[in-house]
């Protein structure tokens, strides 16, 4: 079943980018060391790929094997690219490792990074009928750390190969209030808004979405969101440069009595020994 291998793959990104050309750009003829993402989020493109003519249009994607010669002309006006470098289960993904090769240049064979026996073989392509977010989550993959883009790429993966009768159910109306509320929550760690407002801008009380929260996470809102500030205020904290008032209010902590004490919770030391114990280790 195609699902299996989706339940084998962890994709590790290495470089992610977008761009516009215009009619006629050529992007000479290449091969990778990786696999390469390609999402078409706007005009047309041919591709030259192992002798064949490939042409893709708004919505099309392909995935770009490792060790095949390919080129790339846009056929149209403002054609809207989106391209992520990635090996579909874990490399080491060294900073000085190559991407390409450009012809007549040749791939150093030791590098290259075929695809595991488990993932399809050859060119995958395919269409999105409906591409509105993709453009979206593409976006938030370029601009997020490692580890938060590795999971919205899956989540791409999984959209683009799985059939739509075999995915999970939807979440449910709570769910989804409670997966709204994290996104929100991730955003502003350092910011000095409470829970409480954040419920009543999304039009919710607090006592709905304390509940539906710790239903999903196992914690409550609040809770999550100390923690976020308390990572953030330990990296202020660790840089030397921040006294732990200032850490407390940057962090989002308008109490510093209550940042001291939040703080020694979750980390078993006050923040003024934190920096001492960060001192002596560095």
């Amino acid at each position: 079943m195609i699902s299996d291998w989706l339940d084998r793959i962890s994709p590790v990104l290495r470089i992610a980018g977008q761009g516009t050309w215009g009619k006629g750009h050529v992007e000479a003829a290449r091969c990778i060391y990786d696999h390469e993402f390609v999402y078409f989020a706007n005009g047309d493109c041919e591709l030259e790929y192992g002798g064949r003519i490939l042409n893709f249009s708004t919505g099309s994607w392909a995935i770009i094997e490792p060790g095949i010669l390919h080129a790339s002309r846009a056929v149209s006006e403002n054609v809207r690219r989106y391209w992520i470098h990635f090996d579909w289960v874990w490399h080491n993904p060294a900073a000085d490792l190559p991407v390409c090769a450009y012809a007549p240049a040749e791939l150093e064979t030791k590098l290259v990074r075929p695809p595991p026996a488990f993932v399809p073989h050859g060119l995958l392509q395919g269409k999105i009928a409906d591409d509105s977010l993709i453009p979206r989550t593409l976006d938030e993959i370029i601009s997020l750390d490692t580890i938060r883009a590795r999971a919205l790429f899956l989540q791409v993966l999984i959209e683009m190969f799985l059939p739509a009768k075999n995915r999970p159910a939807v979440r449910s109306i709570n769910e989804n209030q409670a997966f709204r509320l994290k996104e929100l929550l991730d955003r502003m760690p350092s910011q000095n808004e409470s829970v409480r407002q954040i419920s009543q801008g999304l039009g919710m009380s607090y006592e709905h979405v304390e509940r539906i929260f710790k239903s999903c996470f196992g914690v409550s809102p609040l809770a999550y969101l100390n923690r976020l500030r308390i990572e953030r205020a330990k990296g202020l904290l660790s840089t030397g440069r921040y006294a732990v008032s200032d850490a407390a209010l940057a962090s989002g902590f308008n109490d510093n009595a209550y940042f001291s004490r939040a703080f020694r919770k979750h980390t078993g030391i006050s923040p003024s020994g934190f920096i001492r114990k960060s001192f002596m280790c560095g």
